[in-house]
Parts: structure tokens; sequence; C-alpha cells
């Protein structure tokens, strides 16, 4: 039976339900099997003088951030600690997330801490436990996590959220003679002969870097776009992933590539 974890990227918020569960009964443990227990969630007492009870148990923590995991996570960590006396958060800074992937086989996960790198959406509830009682409603979720899978559970809680888009100089649209912020590639290509006719660079990719090529290629903003699909990533077949004919990364590159051409 494989070990279930926790998938997230922050850690103050969940501190207390997963030690929680740890003075509860041991949910995740390894090779647990018909012995694990499962342990129902503490119910609200009726009687409002009686104290919660006290925290205990070790939980481990991954990160890939491991610029934080010896100071900032730490702090928070010790501070935690502080507050809760039994309870042990050990920081397991990750220089390569992608030994996970050997962990999770394993069945050596961390108790919280990263995703398995390129884990697909449906694998999730294999390795690990929801986080639907953390407080994010349909109304918020969208903004704290990435994974909402189709069984209706939030997976992953992401540590920040990134808005993709495209900015432009209404001033030098102006001077070209653009009236209105193209709405198509057509309509943007026929802007940027505009600008280049009066001498204005028309697109910056900023491609020389490498990673905004993310962009187009691994994080499949430029895909779900064109598709309108959000969760192409997650839905695509291995060959279509490729840079083949007919597919949407083909078309992300040659996008690029047909900026270039015409200068």
């Amino acid at each position: 039976m494989k070990k279930k974890t926790i998938s997230v990227l922050a850690i103050v918020t969940l501190l207390m339900s997963l030690l929680a569960a740890c003075s509860g009964g041991d949910k995740q443990k390894n090779g647990g099997g018909s012995n694990a227990k499962e342990t129902a969630p503490a119910t609200t007492s009726a009687s409002a003088s009686e104290e919660p009870a006290a925290l205990n148990g070790k939980i481990t923590f991954a990160t890939n951030r491991t610029d934080k995991a010896d100071n900032t996570l730490k702090a928070l960590a010790d501070k935690f600690m502080a507050e809760h006396p039994g309870t042990t958060v050990e920081i397991e800074g990750l220089k390569d997330p992608g030994v996970l992937k050997t962990r999770a086989a394993a069945g050596e996960l961390p108790d919280a801490g990263l995703p398995i790198p390129e884990l697909a959406a449906e694998k999730f509830p294999d390795y690990y436990l929801p986080l639907d009682d953390l407080g994010f409603s349909d109304d918020n979720w969208v903004f704290y996590s990435t994974r909402k899978l189709s069984d209706g559970h939030v997976y992953q809680i992401a540590g920040t959220v990134g808005y993709d888009g495209i900015a432009y100089n209404k001033k030098a649209f102006a001077e070209a003679g653009i009236e209105a912020a193209p709405k198509t590639i057509e309509e943007l290509m026929a802007a940027a002969e505009k600008l280049k006719a009066k001498g204005i660079v028309p697109v910056a990719t900023s491609y020389k870097d490498g990673w905004p090529l993310n962009w187009y290629g691994n994080d499949w903003i430029y895909q779900t776009a064109m598709s309108g699909n959000p969760n192409i990533r997650n839905e695509v077949k291995a060959e279509d992933a490729l840079i083949s004919e007919g597919t949407y990364q083909l078309q992300a590159i040659n996008f690029l590539r047909e900026l270039v051409a015409k200068g």
C-alpha cells in the first residue's frame, strides 16, 4: 500500500490539522496495509469550557526552497513547536524534487511538501490525502489549489498565483495608428507590421534568458489559451505533447518562429 502524504507549498496553515492527525492515529504510516489506523475527525464538544486536545507528533515538510529551509521555514516551524510542546516539525530541503518519484515508489514520501513532479492529476488520490477541511470553497479554491479533481477533492495548494498575458504600450499603438488591442494572432501580426513601419520594436519575448520559453513550452500557458481548455496539460496524451504536426506545442513554437522570421 502506498504511503499517502500531503502535497502543499505552504506549511503553517497545515500544521494544526497534520499534527492533530498524528495525535489521533497513524493515518499515513508506511506500508500500513490492513493494519493502518483510520481515525474519524474530532467532533466539536458540546461544552465550550473544554480545552482542545493537545497536539503531539512529528511531521516532515519537504521544500525545494533550499534557500529558505534553514532560516525562514525553520523559524516558522520553531515558532509552531514552541506554541505546541510535544510537536516536532522537520524541514527537509530538496535540491532535486525529482527524487520524489523514487521515494513514492518506495513508500517514503514526506508527510507534507512538494507534489511529485509531472504526476498525472488522476493519480493524486493514490499518493495524497485531500485538503478539504482547510476552508477553501468553490468561491476561493482556484487561488490556492492547482488540483481540484473530478472526484471533487483538493489535493494541492499553490504557494503563488501568476497572471499571464501581454503588456502593450498605448502611446506606441497610437503613434502607429492602432486603434484597439489585437484580439487574434492575425490582428497581432498586423499591429506588429504597423509598429515596425514606424521604427518601433513590435514584440519583446525575453526568450534569450531561456525560462520565458516555458510560456510556450513546459508551462502550457499558450496551449491552454489557444485550446480554451484549462485542463489540457492533464488530458493530453504523451505523444501529443511532443512538437509534432497538428499539436499546440508546434503551433506555439511556430508563433515565435513567425515573429522572428518577420523581423
